[in-house]
């Protein structure tokens, strides 16, 4: 078990939420940072509950263009050393580029990778000043294959994919391990849930709970893996794509994702006529 404290962005809900429980349950002081009034209190008060562990939480809005530097002074201030950093916050959508609002793009490459950077920029110092630590990014098996009518949330988890796995091999020497989790469907959310259901069996085949992908997330980050994709069917998946030529692939993913696409078009257009 590591010392010190494993702070999780994200942590009010779905794969953050459960993240900090199974923490917990390892006997892990935690940090826990989301948005104000997203039942962030909740979760404490349950880890508080249910575990003989340290938690203290911070509601903030990590699109804020100082919000990472909100959150490090926080931890300074409180005296708390941070050995593991989890950047697990982030959102995404669905649908024909032009259809989402931009500011919403806007705001997931603030939250998806801006803050994810700041956070990991802040706290790695620390963490390769005392030889050791642990920092993992939440990336998306979306986000290895590039999947249409989600171009800005595939992108922005592709960079996360990117990103923890170059300072991977920048941070070896240093004895801190950075792992990137690439999750495939989770229902944590409705419109999640409702995705999984539209893309038929496919996406129902390779789907895991949000406890199951937290835990397989949280024991390989422990044992220094890089690349964790919870599920071997998913890991056969990725695999076998590579080995397809691109042209074919992305026809593939375009035929799987249109008709939710659609659906959201359809959606759009029943809330206009409303209006």
């Amino acid at each position: 078990m590591e010392k010190g404290y494993t702070l999780i962005t994200g942590a009010s809900q779905g794969i953050g939420r459960e993240m900090a429980k199974y923490c917990a349950q390892k006997g892990m002081n935690l940090l826990l940072v989301a948005l104000p009034n997203e039942h962030l209190e909740d979760t404490v008060k349950e880890i508080e509950t249910d575990y003989l562990v340290k938690v203290d939480h911070l509601a903030i809005d990590l699109c804020q263009l100082d919000a990472a530097q909100q959150v490090y002074d926080w931890t300074i201030q409180k005296g708390y050393e941070v050995h593991i950093l989890i950047n697990n916050a982030g959102f995404g959508d669905s649908g024909f580029f032009e259809d989402i609002p931009f500011q919403k793009t806007v705001n997931m490459l603030l939250l998806n990778n801006l803050a994810a950077v700041s956070m990991t920029h802040l706290f790695l110092p620390q963490m390769k000043k005392r030889g050791h630590g642990h920092i993992m990014g939440t990336s998306s098996i979306e986000g290895i294959l590039i999947m249409p009518y989600k171009a800005s949330y595939s992108a922005t988890k592709r960079f996360i994919y990117s990103f923890f796995l170059a300072l991977r091999q920048e941070c070896k020497k240093a004895g801190v391990n950075v792992s990137v989790l690439c999750p495939g469907p989770v229902p944590t959310t409705p419109g999640a849930i409702q995705r999984i259901k539209v893309q038929g069996k496919k996406a129902e085949i390779i789907t895991r709970s949000v406890d199951h992908v937290a835990e397989i997330a949280i024991s390989k980050m422990l044992k220094k893996q890089g690349i964790i994709i919870p599920g071997r069917l998913l890991r056969t998946v990725v695999l076998g794509t590579w080995l397809i030529p691109f042209s074919i692939k992305m026809w593939f993913f375009e035929r799987m994702s249109r008709r939710y696409a659609d659906q959201r078009v359809e959606m759009m257009k029943k809330q206009v006529a409303v209006k």
